[in-house]
């Protein structure tokens, strides 16, 4: 093969992340007409995507929003009865939960999706709810309120995480 039609070879993977994007509004208008075919057409893009850069991991997903801020999507698809979705919405580097829920087959959706896309414009203009209680706290007053991928309201954080995550070895 002529070098000049070579995408990218082995040294160039370090230089670059391969990931999917998909704009709010045809994540919203996907998950609502059918999450679960969304659920089997993004796996199906993935491996696509794999094959196509000889990637070995999961390739992330982003959902972008209004505010052109990404958020790291996490999906988990159980087929027994009932079949459901758990959905996690992170921050863009996939270390800060922004929303977290199930989708249940059959379920309408609309409200779910309303709940995300609140939860992720708020974020974007710096706001998040806590993990635990979910009353909303500017992200900057609880930065350092964090256990994995949660983050808590003083009064969680100083009631009950802070010494959970003081426990913790990381090991």
């Amino acid at each position: 093969m002529n070098k000049n039609n070579v995408l990218f070879d082995n040294s160039d993977r370090a230089k670059f992340e391969v990931g999917v994007i998909i704009n709010w509004w045809d994540f919203y208008y996907l998950v609502k007409n059918s999450l679960f075919d969304f659920v089997e057409e993004l796996d199906t893009l993935r491996r696509d995507v794999n094959k196509t850069f000889s990637t070995t991991y999961t390739t992330p997903v982003y959902v972008g929003n209004a505010y052109g801020e990404l958020f790291q999507i996490y999906l988990n698809y159980f087929k027994a009865s009932p079949g459901f979705v758990s959905l996690t919405f992170y921050d863009s580097k996939g270390s800060l939960t922004v929303w977290s829920g199930k989708f249940f087959d059959g379920d309408d959706h609309k409200s779910k999706l309303q709940d995300i896309s609140k939860a992720i414009n708020d974020f974007s203009v710096g706001n998040i709810n806590c993990s635990d209680c979910g009353s909303q706290q500017k992200l900057s007053d609880i930065q350092n309120n964090r256990y994995f991928g949660g983050i808590y309201c003083d009064g969680c954080w100083n009631g009950k995480w802070k010494e959970i995550e003081a426990k913790e070895t990381y090991n």
